[in-house]
């Protein structure tokens, strides 16, 4: 988590935040200057209102005096509005300059500070692989842009960043912390179906391994899947490999793989098999049931399974 925040913090002061900054100060300064043109335009607006209110109550009969005090009033309110916009607009040009001028302050400025932060992109990365930077320092430079970190374990081994800047921006991160065992990784589950499908389908924890790795899983702190993991998960799940199931025979199929390709379990052939209900020949060369591997055998034990067939001589391929 401490590298992911300092590698944020060094991302903060990369020539392309510099830039950002720029923008934004040109950004910002050519809002200002527009406000301040719309206050010297709102203060020209009361000061002709004023000045015509001034010439009405000049033209007034003086015997008509219902009328001259209504407009002498009206006269007292564009004064006191034209005196207010008068006070923000001398406030506004205290605080930014003379709006004419405002241009050239703004580019000097930042130019300076363009000149500055590209001084500090290049001495802060050395600055902070030095040993000699203690921790106390690195936290007061951390603290010149960050205003705190909020930390949220959404998992055993998983804790979600927010970093929040200083000037109310705040950027998400996700740390991986690692666990101290299988069952605390985030995505055990996942990997635990993936292992359990590919062992069924007959894969080796070799090539299950390689399958994950490639897919993008990993374990704790980024380490690949091994195999020893990948036999862990396979027996925790009871699936063990029995010789029959992964041997290959050129020409034949495995109990196990015939029950697998026809989409059966292998307990139900054997049980055929005792009643007499499929023959087969078992080969005394590997001590196996063996099957011919063709598109026939798989058909007509499918029909078996139907109850379309009582019987089927896989030995001969003749079948009643």
């Amino acid at each position: 988590m401490d590298a992911l925040v300092a590698a944020a913090f060094l991302e903060a002061v990369t020539p392309a935040e510099a830039d950002a900054f720029e923008r934004a100060e040109v950004t910002r300064s050519e809002s200002e200057a527009a406000l301040r043109r719309a206050a010297a335009q709102q203060v020209e607006r009361l000061r002709y209102r004023a000045l015509l209110a001034e010439r009405q109550f000049d033209k007034v009969d003086p015997d008509n005096r219902l009328v001259a005090a209504e407009l002498e009033r009206r006269w007292e309110a564009a004064l006191c509005e034209l005196r207010a916009a008068e006070t923000a607009l001398a406030a506004q040009e205290r605080a930014g300059g003379d709006p004419e001028a405002a241009e050239g302050p703004t580019i000097a400025a930042s130019s300076t500070l363009r000149m500055q932060l590209l001084e500090i992109q290049r001495s802060l990365p050395p600055l902070w692989a030095d040993p000699r930077l203690t921790p106390a320092q690195r936290k007061a430079l951390l603290r010149c842009l960050i205003e705190k970190v909020v930390l949220e374990r959404t998992a055993a081994d998983r804790v979600n960043l927010r970093i929040v800047w200083c000037g109310g921006d705040w950027s998400d991160l996700v740390a991986d912390t690692g666990g101290h065992a299988l069952r605390e990784l985030s995505g055990i589950a996942e990997i635990e179906r993936c292992v359990a499908a590919m062992a069924r389908s007959g894969a080796s924890d070799a090539d299950i391994a390689a399958a994950l790795n490639e897919r993008g899983y990993r374990l704790a702190h980024g380490r690949p899947v091994l195999v020893n993991t990948v036999r862990k998960l396979r027996l925790a799940q009871g699936i063990r490999y029995r010789p029959e199931f992964r041997r290959r025979v050129k020409g034949a199929l495995t109990l196990p793989q015939l029950a697998e390709a026809v989409g059966v379990s292998a307990a139900w052939i054997h049980h055929r098999i005792r009643t007499g209900r499929i023959t087969v020949t078992h080969g005394s060369k590997y001590r196996l049931y063996l099957f011919p591997d063709e598109p026939a055998t798989i058909n007509v034990l499918r029909q078996l399974v139907r109850g379309e067939l009582r019987h089927i001589d896989l030995s001969t391929r003749q079948r009643d």
